[in-house]
């Protein structure tokens, strides 16, 4: 976000949607099955900046959870 607010300022015009593509095509591949799901269940074009990362948040969230509960689990089953 740094990078596009200075890339604003300096009088580049860049779109949520271009911003979105950009951002999009640019994880890493083993996040493709997220691309798919948030091309797919988005209009990407009509998509704001703030949602898809309110979006990648929300993702990272629940991935974290769900180690903290594995690892939880596999603690209480060595014990």
């Amino acid at each position: 976000m740094v990078i596009v607010n200075q890339m604003r300022r300096n009088g580049e015009a860049l779109t949520d949607a271009r911003i979105i593509e950009r951002i999009l095509r640019s994880l890493d591949p083993k996040f493709d099955f997220v691309v798919i799901a948030i091309e797919e269940s988005k209009e990407v074009d009509k998509l704001m900046v703030d949602h898809l990362m309110a979006s990648w948040r929300q993702y990272v969230r629940r991935i974290l959870l769900r180690r903290s509960q594995h690892l939880s689990h596999t603690i209480s089953n060595l014990i």
